[in-house]
């Protein structure tokens, strides 16, 4: 079901509230029945059901009859429409978001938003994804069962989170949704002379930077959970969703936590050259008596120094 992306759900977790939510008595198991239902047609070839992803560069996928010409341009209107939830969007307010830097007739949005009906297909009751708004003041909405898939992931999340240590699974899968940076390159220009695309991110509830945050402080958490179980592996695997999202690698958990994996592995080697690469990003001064093969407290050592 499409509806507002939760901006709790994005919101990274502190370490101190981590600690009080880690256990399934903390959190109670959010009541979402559907959740598995909606996972398995989100990787469902021949899905009828509309699958916009946004956890890497944009992606629509649908049964309907594909734009023939200015693909990006009708994916935007659809991921638009769908953080929009089921508060939906009148002509007035797509208008703002799509067209900020310049004027658009009415006809030429209908015909747009026509264009995206056509693409997104009916379904399976013969009903259409992308129904025609009542009047002019009234909002367009997508129907419930369009999959989006950074709310996918915040299901996920909280799902896991609740779990506990038994929502390790939960927590991988989320971080299985994720191809790349958040909306990589949507904001690049078409070319010269057209409307500039997605200005209407920033403050919207699928800002990326957010979706990047949550999906590193997710891999965090993760990796505290293999740690904890032993799987040197799959914390492994955890770093890497992270930096797979924050490709310049600018938040400092997933290299704390790659470190980590490498000392509970006992290899120094990796150790030293991870605190050697993050030491030229960041840009700081190691202490001269660094041991040659660094223990945890070396670790809280860089976390102190980065703050």
């Amino acid at each position: 079901m499409t509806q507002p992306v939760d901006v709790q759900a994005l919101t990274p977790i502190s370490d101190t509230a981590r600690t009080r939510t880690s256990t399934p008595a903390s959190r109670r198991e959010p009541h979402d029945p559907t959740l598995d239902e909606d996972i398995d047609a989100w990787y469902r070839p021949d899905s009828y059901r509309p699958r916009i992803a946004i956890l890497g560069p944009v992606e629509v996928k649908a049964a309907g009859e594909p734009p023939d010409e200015r693909i990006r341009f009708y994916s935007e209107l659809v991921v638009y429409l769908a953080q929009r939830g089921r508060a939906g969007a009148t002509g007035d307010q797509i208008d703002d978001a799509l067209w900020s830097d310049r004027g658009v007739n009415a006809r030429s949005r209908r015909a747009a938003i026509s264009k995206v009906r056509r693409s997104l297909g009916e379904k399976a009751d013969g009903t259409q994804w992308l129904p025609p708004n009542a009047g002019p003041d009234r909002p367009y909405r997508l129907t419930p069962g369009v999959l989006l898939d950074c709310q996918l992931f915040c299901r996920l999340r909280a799902r896991g989170e609740a779990r506990g240590a038994a929502g390790a699974d939960d927590l991988r899968r989320a971080l299985e949704l994720v191809r790349g940076e958040p909306l990589a390159g949507a904001e690049l220009p078409y070319s010269s002379g057209y409307r500039n695309p997605y200005t209407w991110l920033p403050g919207s509830d699928v800002q990326p930077h957010n979706l990047a945050s949550a999906i590193v402080d997710t891999a965090h958490q993760l990796v505290n959970l293999y740690l904890e179980a032993g799987d040197t592996s799959g914390a492994r695997w955890a770093v890497e969703r992270a930096w797979i999202a924050d490709p310049a690698r600018l938040d400092d958990h997933p290299w704390l936590d790659a470190m980590r994996v490498a000392h509970a592995d006992n290899r120094s080697a990796e150790l030293r050259a991870l605190l050697d690469d993050l030491v030229r990003t960041r840009e700081v001064e190691v202490p001269e008596d660094l041991p040659p093969t660094p223990t945890p407290p070396c670790v809280s050592w860089w976390e102190i120094s980065c703050e």
